[in-house]
């Protein structure tokens, strides 16, 4: 996905998101060391007052684990 239309997006939903509210995602895990996965972790920090990565998952096919980015409250 381009980075402009990933920020909008990002944009809008720490907008909609209640004071505490909790946006949660899953990355697979081969690719959570490419430059687009970094930008998108660090679009989550920047944008979140909290975020967290859960342990690998791995019975999901293919691997994978979960961002927990937690609005300001």
């Amino acid at each position: 996905m381009p980075q402009a239309r990933r920020g909008r997006i990002l944009d809008a939903v720490a907008e909609v998101l209640a004071p505490g509210g909790r946006f949660t995602t899953f990355a697979c895990l081969h690719v959570a060391r490419t430059q687009p996965a970094r930008h998108f972790t660090a679009e989550l920090a920047f944008r979140f007052d909290r975020l967290e990565r859960s342990k690998t998952v791995w019975t999901n096919l293919p691997f994978a684990f979960v961002h927990r980015a937690t609005q300001r409250p």
